[in-house]
């Protein structure tokens, strides 16, 4: 740090530092926690900065298309040419929005008197780059264990995957388990293995999601899968020792880019996750997955405010962002693998 600058110490120096600081380890440890987004911000078409957010009510609304029209393309015979379709007079059906509650996120931080002073010694580097480092990786852990989790999307968490794949609950506003032709289509898929992990169930959950896919016209195609990774049982490994050493691809340009130790299969990348329930893997199609919000932190107090009636100066930054989907379908999940 540049001890030599004698305003230095001055708050609005000191928030300036910090902010550089945080740009920067931001940048390299955004994406290295939760391989879904990074696959999301890797896309950039399903990666936004707060522009789809609905300001008013602090949702994420989705466009969905559930089901075609009452009368769908059809043949032409020559005596039909100049009788008018039944789908002129047809009532829109099908359209509809899946709402996503935005998640705010907060960290505070101080910074003391004593540290302030630590800065003419030139220790405050030190005390600067520890104090980020806290920060960033407890907005990144944070995020990562909301996404890879269960929970429902609400103000204090963003929703966990394992909540949109599902077939009972209520994602977007949309409730899975109605018996109708659309929610049917707003279903995941599950598949209970109750067992030790084969190929079978891992190639037939592959199939029938791309089953299903080709069913919405759009080419979906699972690439990522999360690998349960605990004390008790590794299905990660459990994968890995199923394939021949042939079929032990590893995807460096993966590896490189994100920093995420990883294998392929069938054209997916799969990741070890220590946050997914014990004993599941969950395999997923990045392109229907969706995150709207802020880049990093947002410092949001006066930078290097006095707390009131102590030697110590504050700085409170806020996150808020999304994760949304627009095809639970494309995506299943593998539950009850015990070794």
């Amino acid at each position: 740090m540049a001890s030599g600058n004698s305003s230095f110490l001055s708050s609005d120096y000191t928030a300036y530092a910090i902010n550089q600081v945080l740009t920067k380890n931001w940048i390299q440890q955004h994406t290295a926690a939760c391989a879904l987004y990074a696959k999301i911000k890797d896309a950039g078409s399903q990666f936004h900065k707060g522009n789809h957010i609905n300001k008013n009510s602090l949702k994420l609304m989705v466009p969905i298309m559930f089901v075609g029209p009452t009368h769908g393309a059809a043949g032409v015979a020559d005596a039909s040419e100049l009788t008018a379709d039944s789908g002129l007079t047809d009532t829109t059906v099908g359209f509809s929005q899946a709402a996503y509650n935005i998640t705010h996120y907060r960290y505070s931080m101080n910074l003391r008197d004593s540290e302030n002073k630590l800065a003419g010694n030139g220790a405050y580097g030190n005390i600067l780059q520890g104090k980020i480092d806290q920060m960033s990786t407890s907005f990144r852990e944070l995020m990562a264990t909301d996404i890879e989790g269960t929970a429902a999307d609400s103000r204090t968490a963003l929703m966990g995957v394992e909540y949109a794949v599902a077939t009972g609950n209520v994602v977007g506003g949309i409730d899975q388990a109605a018996a109708s032709s659309a929610t049917l289509y707003w279903r995941g898929n599950r598949t209970a293995v109750g067992g030790a992990l084969t190929l079978t169930p891992i190639d037939s959950m592959y199939t029938t999601i791309r089953l299903k896919a080709d069913g919405l016209g759009a080419a979906y195609t699972p690439d990522l899968i999360l690998a349960g990774y605990s004390s008790t049982i590794s299905v990660y490994d459990r994968f890995y020792s199923l394939l021949s050493g042939a079929e032990r691809v590893v995807n460096q340009e993966f590896n490189g880019k994100f920093g995420f130790s990883s294998f392929s299969y069938r054209g997916m990348d799969v990741v070890a996750s220590q946050r997914i329930t014990s004993g599941t893997m969950q395999m997923l199609t990045t392109k229907s997955w969706y995150y709207d919000g802020d880049m990093m932190p947002v410092l949001a107090s006066q930078p290097g405010g006095v707390i009131p009636g102590t030697d110590a100066r504050y700085w409170t930054y806020n996150m808020w962002g999304c994760l949304a989907v627009d095809a639970p379908r494309v995506n299943g999940i593998l539950t009850g693998i015990t070794g």
